[in-house]
């Protein structure tokens, strides 16, 4: 079985929302992530990743992969790490001009409000979805303040989140 690592990347917006931001290959969303060559430990793939599949633009010194699961054909060790907002315009002005194939796995970046991004499920693939289950509660915490509000004026928890996705899923899936 192989090794895959990498990370999450998350940021705040503009206004201060706090966010993820994704990857597209294939019509999906993903982590920066990819799999360990000879010789490497799973930080220095996942080091190695990020800085590919965001064009350089993401130098990271050491990352933490407490983020570990299985599928049938991988094992998965999965972070998560800051980066700034203008990564997105960034990595889409050096795609437009970047030669090299290496950096050319990820079609575009995404941020995805942390609310929506649970929800967002058609699109995000499972491998992420479960690494923003799991590091949910270390997002909310980086953003206290924030959530806090949001939780007091809107009512947003994960278990509600979870509750209306599960809803809305069942909906559509029994038209």
């Amino acid at each position: 079985m192989r090794d895959s690592c990498g990370a999450i990347l998350y940021t705040y917006d503009l206004n201060g929302v706090l966010g993820i931001i994704l990857g597209e290959e294939g019509n999906k969303w993903f982590p920066f992530k990819g799999c360990v060559k000879k010789g490497e430990s799973f930080e220095e793939t996942a080091i190695r990743e990020i800085k590919e599949e965001t064009c350089g633009l993401l130098c990271l010194d050491n990352i933490s992969l407490e983020h570990k699961f299985s599928s049938k054909r991988k094992n998965y060790y999965i972070g998560l790490c800051y980066a700034p907002y203008n990564i997105i315009e960034d990595f889409d002005n050096k795609i437009k001009l970047e030669t090299r194939m290496d950096y050319k796995e990820k079609k575009r970046l995404k941020f995805f409000p942390i609310n929506i991004a649970i929800l967002y499920n058609n699109d995000i693939h499972s491998i992420t979805k479960s690494s923003i289950e799991f590091y949910w509660n270390k997002l909310l915490y980086l953003n206290n303040k924030n959530i806090n509000k949001m939780t007091r004026y809107h009512g947003i928890t994960y278990s509600y989140i979870k509750y209306i996705y599960n809803k809305n899923t069942w909906r559509s899936n029994n038209k």
